[in-house]
């Protein structure tokens, strides 16, 4: 690309990897209403073979408890999770399903809530900064990521090989009610805290690109500003690189005014991953 500057890491400012980064080396979901297993395996997207052999004790005809924490998830290195292909024509290998928050919300089907533990790590890492920065915050919302063995989700292009999750905007006043999306106006969008986990999460050094509205990237100037210098802003922003010097990281793309889709890198040393760093 002649005449841009291709982010390699580390650049100043932003950091190849700077630390804290919350290891998932297990993962819990919550049981949310009477069930038999096979029922919940169905909306899990995991086997019940899967959930049983991860979950001593338990059989696949037991019927579950609204509040049991089931094992949905055990790290095992000599089998890693892994990206292959290109985001809009690969795969997941061993997907590693999102942890619960307190400041996450997920659909009730989490059969596409799975991804790289490259990008489950990230995301946990700054979704708990966020919990500890705003302990009164709005809740954030959870859309896509892959299936637990990636390929197609329709409607979307890409979300095939686990490196891209779709985040709703934190709004200040929350009038969704029953829909899941709400588009995000200037007078509804919380700059300050949208700010706070787009920052936390570029800084875990694993966020390649973050595809959002242009109009929703000038409210958070002010308070990017505050923490960037000008070279760095225009590490971080197309809109604010005038002189078209880098492949910034957020980038405008129509359709992104109700959440903001994030893309990750590949794990690193894994050459059966493709970057495909601008295709939505």
């Amino acid at each position: 690309m002649r005449g841009f500057t291709r982010l390699e890491f580390p650049v100043e400012g932003i950091p190849e990897e700077e630390g804290g980064i919350v290891e998932v080396d297990e993962v819990y979901w919550t049981v949310d209403r009477p069930t038999m297993l096979s029922g919940l395996s169905n909306r899990w997207g995991i086997s019940t073979s899967t959930v049983v052999k991860l979950n001593p004790g338990l059989s696949s005809l037991d019927a579950l408890e609204p509040g049991m924490r089931l094992k949905v998830y055990d790290d095992d290195p000599t089998a890693p999770s892994q990206s292959y292909g290109a985001p809009n024509a690969g795969r997941l290998k061993r997907g590693v399903p999102l942890p619960e928050g307190p400041h996450v919300r997920m659909r009730e089907y989490r059969t596409r809530s799975f991804g790289s533990k490259y990008m489950v790590e990230a995301l946990t890492t700054a979704f708990d900064a966020y919990s500890k920065a705003f302990p009164d915050g709005p809740e954030i919302r959870l859309g896509d990521l892959s299936m637990r063995g990636g390929g197609r989700l329709s409607p979307h292009v890409s979300h095939r090989t686990g490196r891209d999750v779709d985040i709703g905007f934190v709004l200040r006043e929350d009038k969704r009610k029953d829909r899941y999306w709400e588009r995000a106006r200037p007078t509804t969008f919380d700059a300050e805290k949208n700010w706070f986990l787009i920052h936390e999460l570029i800084k875990t050094g694993r966020v390649q690109t973050i595809f959002m509205g242009s109009r929703l990237q000038r409210e958070l100037l002010p308070y990017a500003r505050r923490d960037l210098t000008p070279d760095e802003l225009a590490q971080y922003f197309a809109i604010a690189d005038k002189g078209h010097r880098y492949i910034s990281i957020i980038r405008h793309w129509r359709g992104h005014m109700d959440h903001m889709h994030v893309r990750f890198h590949c794990e690193p040393g894994n050459r059966q991953c493709r970057s495909n760093s601008i295709e939505r």
